[in-house]
């Protein structure tokens, strides 16, 4: 997690996203966000109301990251939701062992599902 990153690693990692957000890439994700803020409105007023927590916030920020990394499907969406939840979890004050159990399963998950989009994104090398 970058917050806890220090130089060279954290200098690193922050030029790696810096493209994200430039004026350009904002502005997309202000409309993109803008969208799927009024689409999920309208879900919770269909619905006659809802959680606001579970059916609202919760899914705005991992929604507008997967837009932001591209190549992330709609459905997997939930389980970063779960991933995230697992490693947030995990950076409470107090934790037990079964709280890092879980941060470390998500880690490797997120590691394997991002490691494969990355790949399959490459460039292929040429053989020498």
């Amino acid at each position: 997690m970058m917050p806890f990153l220090d130089p060279p690693d954290h200098t690193r990692v922050r030029r790696s996203v810096s493209s994200f957000f430039v004026p350009r890439a904002v502005q997309h994700l202000r409309a993109f966000a803008t969208q799927l803020i009024d689409r999920l409105l309208d879900q919770v007023e269909a619905a006659g109301g809802g959680d606001l927590l579970g059916d609202f916030a919760r899914q705005i920020p991992i929604a507008v990251m997967c837009e932001m990394l591209g190549g992330v499907a709609t459905d997997d969406q939930e389980r970063c939701c779960a991933w995230s939840d697992a490693l947030v979890e995990a950076s409470q004050p107090v934790t037990d062992d079964a709280m890092l159990a879980r941060a470390d399963a998500a880690a490797d998950e997120f590691r394997a599902y991002f490691g494969h989009i990355i790949e399959s994104r490459r460039p292929d090398r040429p053989t020498t």
